[in-house]
């Protein structure tokens, strides 16, 4: 019996450890937010950030949650990105695609940061600039103008008098083959688009496409975006589907095809 007792109270106290290291362990993760190592307390609203020798300024702003820091990263490599403010600092290193989280702490309020590793806007390799070097070429990409004839079917297109050229016989093509498919969701996409004054990202971003094996609308292998350069992110990507059942629906690619005397004029 005696040693009964001992061994009860041996496991109580086994028990209570055991518990008390729950409560220490859970009181670590949950009850001071970030880690102290994820931190950084800034001695301004501005801070500087250095990626290699290049500096700029980041003013800290309440409303975003995070506010997101964009590094551009070729492919297969990382960039250390730093934060410095009165003496402290944070590092972090992205890859392509990878982001790295922390806070930013000034004047008693948190400011969540992320880091993003993008893609340059274009990469040319070896062997495209070997291929490409002294030469000039003038072209009517096709996946560009499946856009410009979208755009040109919009509400918002249609009642401008200045965004399509209209005094035109291929204007009429255009309208004849396509307007049956005015009501696409690709069309309406486009008009939200137009609505938010997008137009030249989503115009210019449309470069960026290729059609490839099987009539697929596919990324550029160069091109990651052509929109406006401080953009880091490719507008029109998010509609690749409906860009797709559009030219799908509306056998574009034939009426591209009936259409190369125009295009052939016009890069003359």
């Amino acid at each position: 019996m005696h040693a009964g007792t001992r061994f009860w109270k041996r496991a109580a106290l086994v028990r209570d450890a055991a518990l008390l290291l729950a409560f220490t362990v859970t009181a670590c993760v949950s009850g001071g937010g970030a880690r102290e190592r994820d931190i950084l307390k800034a001695s301004a609203p501005v801070v500087e950030v250095w990626v290699g020798e290049s500096k700029q300024s980041w003013t800290l702003s309440a409303e975003q949650k995070p506010d997101v820091y964009t590094v551009i990263v070729p492919r297969g490599e990382r960039r250390e990105v730093r934060f410095v403010s009165g003496g402290r600092s944070l590092s972090r290193a992205v890859a392509l695609g990878e982001k790295a989280d922390f806070v930013i702490h000034f004047n008693g309020v948190e400011y969540p940061t992320r880091i993003v590793g993008a893609a340059p806007m274009a990469e040319f390799d070896n062997v495209y600039q070997k291929a490409h070097r002294g030469r000039i070429e003038v072209e009517s990409p096709e996946v560009y103008e499946l856009v410009n004839i979208a755009i040109a079917m919009t509400p918002t297109a249609r009642a401008s008098k200045y965004l399509v050229a209209r005094e035109s016989p291929y204007y009429n093509a255009v309208t004849a083959w396509f307007m049956p498919f005015a009501d696409h969701p690709f069309i309406a996409a486009l008009d939200r688009e137009l609505v938010a004054r997008r137009y030249f990202e989503i115009k210019m971003n449309a470069f960026s496409f290729e059609f490839g094996a099987n009539d697929r609308i596919v990324r550029s292998a160069v091109y990651d975006r052509s929109g406006f350069p401080e953009s880091t992110q490719n507008t029109l990507a998010p509609y690749l589907g409906e860009m797709q059942a559009f030219a799908d629906a509306s056998r574009f690619r034939e009426f591209f095809r009936g259409q190369q005397g125009v295009y052939r004029a016009q890069e003359a």
